[in-house]
């Protein structure tokens, strides 16, 4: 073939050659992630839903954390089961929801359930270092 952009072009083997991997959140940086997001994404994290103006008009709005498109769990109520798992927060408005986020990442670092729940739920996710997370925090 005489066709001059062939020798530029891409094949299957010259996509699959990947040099680079992604970079891996590492446990010790969830801190500056999560808080990251609170400063850049808080729209996405903070917002007035349906379901929290119909509960409760004085909470109207709900805060979580992400991972990735998943919510991050923070803790249970009532149970020990995955129907309990808390995964937002009824809140007043922006500020309140912020502070809220705030006491949540601090419970990473320092309230030993929640950080068992958090390591459990990073566990396998993708554009996580499972190999970080501190021991002891995974469930056998």
């Amino acid at each position: 073939m005489a066709l001059s952009f062939l020798e530029y072009g891409i094949t299957a083997k010259t996509r699959k050659n990947k040099k680079s991997s992604p970079t891996l959140v590492k446990w010790n940086e969830l801190k500056t992630l999560f808080e990251k997001q609170i400063e850049n994404n808080t729209d996405k994290l903070i917002r007035e839903t349906v379901y929290a103006k119909a509960n409760n008009p004085k909470y109207p709005m709900e805060c979580r954390l992400m991972f990735g498109n998943a919510n991050v769990p923070f803790g249970y109520v009532g149970g020990n089961t995955d129907d309990h798992l808390v995964k937002s927060i009824p809140c007043k408005n922006i500020e309140q929801g912020k502070k809220t986020l705030m006491e949540v990442i601090n419970a990473i670092e320092t309230d030993n359930d929640v950080r068992k729940i958090v390591a459990n739920f990073l566990k396998g996710r993708t554009g996580f270092d499972d190999s970080t997370i501190p021991t002891g925090l995974l469930e056998c």
